[in-house]
Order: structure tokens, then sequence, then C-alpha cells
């Protein structure tokens, strides 16, 4: 039995989890000190400290999550809706020592709190997502994301949709539908989970052409289809290319035409200029000043620095979706 205290804005959800689950407690925040340990932040460097090569974790979370909705995929792993995508967020959490965040109703106080993998109630990431996965559905991540505009659509972010915002295709005559989707590929490829008869169904992906332009065009109670989890929201860093510098620390330091004391001086470097490193050799370091011209300075009044700059955009080659399976597409609500 689910608990009596809980609201109806929680019971009518679209996705609702398996019946074989037991029911969670919900005590409501607690001391946040639990059994999640927390070490890294989401806008974190993907490839460790001082690395920014691979972009942020909330970036890397695109590419990680695409891979494992093809191992759901392939693996027919039985998830709602909203579940896929709960799943996946709180699994690379785990993965990376990773803070997660609820915005949850708590009916004793009437009130919304703030629950997170860290509150003393959850001993494991398991128990965290399990407790997730009962309370949480397509409506409550709304309360859970938050909108982004096409251009920022990418991997990884989710799609919540009001299938009766419209007459077109009412679906289910006299309720509020949602549904949530992972985006694999915006425009090309969209996996999701489903429900039949209160029983999850397995992952399933789609690039129909109807159902990915549905995906597009049709707002949610927000005006967005598209929307991020708000904890990685402001996380989201691409990568970046590395250029060596170095930053003079003398008050002059002689620039020279070769590696050498006795070689010609081309001009001075006052204290903290910056230049970009060519080549090192020995004690000695060749710069590129600003007009182009190569000179060389002494390493010892020398700090090195890396000065990261975005990366050209990289066009991604996806191999085109696997033919539709008879049935995937009607699976869709509003199909």
């Amino acid at each position: 039995m689910r608990p009596t205290t809980m609201p109806l804005a929680l019971l009518a959800l679209l996705c609702l989890t398996s019946p074989a689950l037991a029911d969670p407690p919900f005590r409501g925040p607690e001391v946040h000190a639990g059994g999640w340990a927390v070490t890294r932040a989401w806008s974190d460097p993907a490839a460790g400290p001082g690395d920014r090569s691979q972009g942020s974790l909330a970036y890397a979370f695109r590419t990680w999550a695409l891979e494992r909705a093809r191992e759901h995929e392939a693996a027919r792993t039985r998830l709602d809706c909203a579940d896929l995508a709960i799943d996946l967020v709180i699994e690379y959490a785990a993965l990376h020592g990773l803070p997660v965040e609820w915005r949850v109703w708590y009916p004793p106080e009437r009130r919304f709190v703030t629950v997170k993998n860290t509150d003393r109630q959850f001993d494991s990431p398991e128990a965290f997502s399990d407790w997730s996965k009962y309370y949480l559905g397509a409506l409550n991540l709304a309360d859970n994301t938050v909108a982004i505009s096409y251009d920022e659509w990418a991997g990884g972010d989710v799609v919540l949709m009001n299938w009766n915002q419209t007459d077109v295709e009412p679906n289910f005559p006299g309720r509020v539908v949602w549904h949530t989707y992972l985006i694999g590929v915006p425009d090309e490829l969209i996996f999701y989970g489903n429900m039949n008869d209160g029983a999850p169904l397995p992952v399933v992906s789609t690039g129909d052409a109807h159902t990915r332009e549905r995906v597009r065009s049709h707002p949610d109670r927000h005006g967005l289809s598209p929307r991020r989890f708000a904890f990685m929201a402001r996380a989201v860093r691409g990568p970046e290319v590395g250029v060596e510098e170095v930053v003079v620390q003398a008050s002059l330091l002689n620039l020279r035409e070769a590696p050498s004391t006795s070689a010609p001086i081309v001009t001075r470097a006052r204290s903290g200029e910056r230049h970009e490193v060519v080549l090192r050799q020995g004690l000695w370091v060749q710069l590129r000043l600003a007009d182009g011209a190569l000179v060389w300075g002494h390493s010892a009044y020398l700090r090195p620095e890396t000065r990261w700059t975005p990366a050209p955009p990289v066009t991604a080659v996806t191999p085109p979706p696997a033919p539709a399976t008879p049935g995937l597409v009607s699976a869709l609500p509003g199909s």
C-alpha cells in the first residue's frame, strides 16, 4: 500500500513504478550526513583536476547517458518513462561522487522540501534510487528541471509533455498525461520508457519523424519542451583546449634571439606579461610575442600557466537509427 499521507499531486502521476517495489519510507528531510560520499561537483572537469579537455561532468553526462540508454535498450531493461531519466542521473552521480537533490512535496508539513542523496535516510545509492523512482514521476520532474532553448537541447536532456494541451491527439480523455524522454540525439534518436497496465515496459528508441516532430514542437506547461536537471543546469561546460603560457616574474626580463645569455636581446618583458610557449630547451623557453615574433626567455623568471579556450565545435557522426520495430511507435502516448 502507498502511504496515505501522500498528496493527490503525487498519486496522480503518469509514470508509476512497478507494484513489486516495496514502499520506501517518506521521512522528509534528514541530517545531511548519510552514506553517499559527495566528493565532486557537476561543474568539475570530467577528465580530472586541471584538465578541461573533456568538459565538465555535467557535459560528459550527455555522452554517458546515450551509451547507457543503448545498453538498457539492448538488455530490454524495464523502466517507465520518468524512471529512465531518474535512473540514469542517479547512477552517473554515484559513479562520480556527485550530489543530487530533489524538490519534493512533504505531506506532514504541506510544503516542498529538498531531499538529497546525502540524507541520513539513504544508506546507499540504491536506496536513494529506489526512493526516487517510487516518489518521483514525470510531473515531479517539472519541479526539478529548468526549461532550456532548442539551441541548448542535447543528449541527456529530458522532455516533459502534457498530451492534453491540444484537442488534436487527446490520448487519455479527462486526464493530464505527462511523458518523459531521454533525448539520445536531438532530432534523430529518442529513448523512452513506458508502461502498460501498471507494469514498466522495456526501454526502446525511435527515430520516427512524426514522433520527433511532436517532441520538438509540443510545449510543456512551462512553455518549452526540452528541460535540464536543475542541479546541472549551470554546470554544463564544454571541452576546452589548453594553451601553455608563461607569466613574467622578473621586473624586466631580457628576451633573446637564441637560448643563450650571449645571444642578442630582442626586447624586454615586464612583470606580469603573458606569452604563449612554443618550445622548451633545457632551462630556456621559446615564446611567441603578440606580433608573432619568436624569442627566448630563461625559465627561472617565468611561471607556467595554462590558458583554456573553448574547443572548436565537432560535428558528431552517429549511426543511422535502426529500423523501427513494429509496435514501438504505437506505444508512445498519443500515437
